[in-house]
């Protein structure tokens, strides 16, 4: 069990380092001494290859879902899922492996194995799985959360094990208050998310902030945005909120909130997308693994008159995939994968600031700081470049292309 979870974490982080950085040193071994310390890079196939060998020991040596008391350690559903997705990622750029069927196997491995489900919307749906990873509390009826990075308590006890979700990534809330968390709120969603919900979809007004903070008279209150500001104006990435957190006092800069690594909806979609690509062309099984999703979501269900194709099924996945999941899994990863040109237009999206096509000027015109990425984006920024003191102490490791 001990090493199964060792691995499974091991994994996790190369999965990580593969997402930012691509090539990077493989280290199996404790390093000792300088003679070990000097490490060229793996290959992105070599790297994968060692992700996938941990994860399928992992599948192995892990508990059952059903054992553990919550989902903050990793379970063999947990580690057959990471394992799809990583075959999944190695299918695509810039590796470009036949792993397609491997990731399909894995994925339903998950998706049959009674283990996890859906938290359903009469008991609070997509809102309460986040809600719970606020609150400190735990599902462990539909274990929809299958693994998550645990976080605990305030910061100002002699352990600090908080962190900073809901405060840095939250709704902007900054005069002191004993009532309502301090928070930064540094990240909006983009025009191109508002874009992709349908109305009626739940989880728009959930991951776009559809509240704000006043302070009057230095009494803070939370009241609820007009259409208008919903419509026109940016909302805060709100699919963690400081108000939920239980700890008191209330810190500034430490947050309980916890962070998914795997949810269940992701092994649906993984599952949808998978056939696709093993088939061709979706199937009835593949519609309804994306249905169950937008289903709890409120979303309306749709068939193959809406995606009769690879292409159009494809790209009805991606999109799915960000308004299911925004803020969550690797989102460079999410869009390189599909290839540098891809990645590189929906970089580009990020130019129009607009709400829709008929409102060109409502939120931020081309110069908004919320352009750049577009304005600047150039080809070496589809990797991170390898920090300088990496590459201080480990003279073999190359810097990325150029950086």
């Amino acid at each position: 069990m001990y090493l199964g979870e060792a691995k499974a974490l091991r994994a996790l982080c190369y999965m990580n380092l593969v997402a930012f950085w691509g090539e990077v040193p493989l280290r199996t071994e404790p390093t000792y001494g300088l003679s070990t310390q000097l490490k060229a890079k793996a290959s992105q196939t070599e790297i994968y290859a060692q992700i996938t060998s941990d994860l399928a020991d992992a599948a192995e040596g892990c508990l059952d879902a059903r054992e553990l008391p919550g989902p903050g350690r990793v379970s063999q559903t947990t580690a057959q899922a990471l394992l799809a997705r990583a075959y999944m990622w190695q299918a695509g750029y810039p590796v470009y492996a036949d792993t397609w069927g491997e990731a399909l196997k894995w994925a339903r491995k998950v998706a049959d194995s009674g283990r996890h489900n859906l938290l359903p919307r009469e008991n609070g749906g997509y809102r309460q799985v986040f809600i719970n990873m606020c609150s400190n509390l735990y599902d462990l009826n539909t274990r929809e959360s299958m693994f998550e990075i645990e976080f605990y308590g305030n910061g100002q006890t002699q352990t600090n094990e908080a962190g900073r979700l809901g405060l840095y990534i939250g709704v902007t809330q900054q005069t002191p208050s004993d009532d309502y968390a301090y928070a930064y709120g540094l990240y909006d969603a983009t025009k191109n998310l508002f874009r992709l919900y349908e109305d009626g979809d739940e989880r728009l007004w959930w991951n776009v902030a559809d509240y704000k903070y006043v302070t009057t008279n230095g009494k803070v209150s939370e009241l609820p945005r007009t259409d208008a500001e919903r419509r026109q104006e940016d909302g805060n990435a709100a699919k963690w909120r400081a108000k939920y957190i239980p700890e008191r006092p209330l810190s500034r800069n430490n947050s309980s909130i916890n962070f998914p690594v795997m949810r269940f909806s992701d092994v649906l979609l993984m599952v949808a997308e998978c056939i696709n690509h093993v088939k061709g062309a979706p199937d009835a099984e593949a519609f309804a693994a994306l249905n169950r999703v937008r289903r709890r979501a409120g979303a309306s269900e749709v068939s193959s008159a809406d995606a009769p194709d690879f292409e159009s099924f494809d790209r009805l996945v991606r999109d799915e995939r960000t308004r299911e999941l925004c803020f969550e899994v690797p989102r460079r990863m999410e869009l390189r994968r599909h290839g540098a040109e891809y990645f590189a237009s929906q970089i580009a999206l990020l130019a129009d600031q607009s709400l829709n096509e008929q409102n060109k000027k409502i939120g931020y015109d081309l110069e908004s700081v919320k352009a750049l990425p577009a304005l600047n984006f150039k080809n070496k920024h589809i990797y991170f470049p390898i920090p300088q003191a990496e590459l201080n102490v480990n003279t073999a490791c190359t810097q990325n292309v150029n950086w």
